[in-house]
């Protein structure tokens, strides 16, 4: 069995994360007889284990985070018997032997209670001077509650857009003049085939020209202020031509992290009609 100090060795010329945890190794305050403490006490999972499914090694991080009371326990289970993976090992021994290792690999893990959690894995063939595969080395990171938490996001981000869908009025969603998101409200409204019709055209292909130079301004002062523009109307342009009367509340809005706008819409085509039409009526009885 190789030494945990030349386990740590090749671990760390793999692993970002354990370069972290042991950068204090470099240090000539740091006596070699830490090594082995710090091995324990790394909060990632380390492991070896033989080609034939041996759990050679594993520190309390990994016996701990797969829900065994010490290691003894765990090395009972051979790798190529004991339901460990939902990936079988067989196709880890195929990934390993193709690319000689596995960087980053987000899978799924049984614990000792038969219980799920996410990891991420990476691992390497070590191997001797002939070429010949002696063992593998890995790292692994429980990553469990940062997918719970992706998918919650994922779960409130698909209620969301249904919502959003759901509404009778146009929400458009524009970053640095270019629509990043749209409901099915938009697409009805101007004609479009689908979203992917839309998404990604600069937003003053649909409003005409005559209002550029307003809704420029209501945007800059918009991010510039981070305050919501009251409602004004415009004239918009459907995809078939057509001329829209509108009306636009602009609003500062976060998108994946950049300052994004905005924009709720609403059809006045018929109150802008009636106005007319008393404009003329009025206009008569003055004749």
């Amino acid at each position: 069995m190789k030494s945990n100090e030349k386990i740590l060795k090749d671990l760390q010329n793999e692993n970002s994360l354990l370069k972290l945890e042991l950068k204090a190794l470099k240090s000539e305050s740091v006596k070699p007889e830490y090594v082995s403490q710090i091995y324990e006490n790394t909060t990632i999972g380390l492991y070896q284990t033989s080609l034939s499914g041996e759990i050679i090694y594993a520190n309390q991080a990994l016996v701990k985070m797969l829900g065994f009371d010490n290691l003894g326990e765990l090395q009972k289970r051979n790798l190529e018997k004991f339901k460990l993976f939902v990936e079988s090992r067989q196709k880890f021994k195929k990934k390993i032997q193709e690319h000689g290792k596995i960087i980053g690999n987000e899978t799924i893990w049984y614990k000792k209670d038969e219980s799920e959690i996410f990891v991420k894995e990476s691992a390497k063939a070590i191997k001797n001077d002939s070429g010949e595969t002696e063992y593998y080395v890995g790292t692994v990171e429980d990553i469990t509650i940062q997918k719970q938490k992706e998918k919650e996001l994922e779960e409130s981000e698909y209620k969301y857009r249904i919502l959003v869908d759901a509404m009778p009025e146009g929400i458009v969603i524009h970053k640095d003049g270019k629509i990043v998101f749209l409901n099915n409200f938009v697409v009805k409204y101007y004609n479009a085939v689908n979203k992917d019709d839309l998404i990604g055209k600069p937003i003053f292909n649909f409003i005409r020209g005559d209002y550029h130079a307003l809704v420029k301004s209501r945007i800059f002062k918009v991010l510039k202020e981070n305050i919501i523009a009251e409602p004004v109307e415009q004239i918009f342009i459907g995809q078939d031509g057509r001329e829209i009367s509108v009306e636009v509340t602009t609003i500062p809005f976060p998108f994946y992290g950049d300052n994004a706008i905005m924009s709720i819409i609403r059809d006045t085509t018929e109150r802008t009609e009636l106005i007319q039409e008393l404009r003329k009526a009025n206009a008569k009885a003055e004749e």
